[in-house]
């Protein structure tokens, strides 16, 4: 049984194609972006910021290797789920990356970004300096970092056990 099973598994790998530079990412954390996006029909303005389309950014700060490879992980993830609507409004996801020659307030203008999405862990940036930002431009804040709803996101979610607790700022 032990080499049925070796010889399945390698078949099974030669007839499975990986996609190189693809990560999944994991289930909890597939399971709390899907959560915020679907929380995001709960904002009784939503369709009033958002217009034809709800654009999602995801905030990757590329001096943070972890973060940022978590963060195009998650991109990656919810622009792959086709049909996926908030509202009746399609979803699309947009990297957001952030450096000294790039603002954030500009990337949020430039790529009509309604919705900034951080992503646990937390990068290097000023959590006050981008909530300010996102308040001065209207832009919504969704977290799966719980921290970043204590400091100002205003929707948050995160593994906590077998569930994902929801938090709302």
């Amino acid at each position: 049984p032990v080499g049925l099973v070796k010889r399945l598994l390698l078949l099974l790998a030669l007839v499975v194609p990986a996609v190189p530079g693809h990560a999944e990412p994991s289930t909890a954390d597939a399971r709390t972006v899907l959560l915020l996006t679907r929380a995001l029909g709960y904002d009784r303005m939503l369709r009033k910021r958002a217009g034809d389309r709800v654009v999602v950014g995801v905030l990757e700060d590329p001096t943070h290797a972890a973060q940022s490879d978590k963060a195009r992980e998650i991109r990656e993830y919810l622009s792959s789920r086709d049909g996926l609507t908030v509202r009746g409004l399609p979803v699309e996801c947009l990297s957001v990356a952030v450096d000294g020659d790039k603002p954030l307030e500009s990337e949020i203008d430039r790529l009509e970004v309604d919705v900034l999405l951080l992503v646990d862990p937390p990068g290097t940036w000023d959590m006050s300096a981008i909530f300010d930002v996102t308040r001065a431009t209207g832009t919504l804040t969704m977290s799966t970092d719980p921290d970043a709803v204590r400091h100002g996101a205003a929707l948050g979610a995160a593994p906590d056990g077998s569930r994902i607790r929801l938090f709302v700022n």
